[in-house]
């Protein structure tokens, strides 16, 4: 049985005004590691919360090793809004 694994990414003040310069990378970016992941059915659920504060993804069967490669590509993780 795998694992349920909770990821929690909170934004950075004013994240909303602040992510419109890589927002469409991002969406692109993430759109590619859910394509990935739901192939082997590892995403189960992932959004923003409103406001805007944070992220949450549940994900089942992904490692911790795995999930840190994923985070670093991101382009809100590159451009310092996570």
């Amino acid at each position: 049985m795998s694992r349920i694994l909770k990821l929690t990414l909170r934004f950075v003040p004013d994240f909303y005004y602040k992510r419109v310069q890589v927002y469409s990378s991002h969406v692109k970016y993430i759109e590619g590691v859910v394509s990935d992941l739901g192939k082997s059915q590892k995403v189960l659920l992932g959004a923003s919360t409103f406001p805007e504060e944070r992220a949450i993804w549940y994900l089942k069967g992904v490692e911790e090793d795995e999930l840190s490669v994923i985070l670093q590509k991101d382009p809100f993780v590159l451009g310092g809004l996570v």
